[in-house]
């Protein structure tokens, strides 16, 4: 079973995000893959329209990630 797996999330902007879930859920790797730190094996994400693998300099100027 793969952790991540076909994950769909939209966080407007404003909102607070919090992931919650037991040990070895992919919490951190999600996470990492979201503030571009980690690239994802498939799929992409996006902020504000932008991929965070091909603009990973977006993403301190909107995200506060502390890890």
């Amino acid at each position: 079973m793969l952790a991540n797996d076909a994950i769909s999330l939209e966080i407007r902007q404003g909102e607070i995000l919090g992931i919650f879930g037991p040990n070895g859920a992919g919490k951190t790797t999600l996470v990492r893959q979201m503030v571009a730190l980690l690239r994802p094996s498939s799929g992409c994400i996006d902020l504000l329209g932008q991929d965070v693998v091909r603009h990973p300099s977006l993403v301190p100027r909107y995200v506060s990630f502390y890890g």
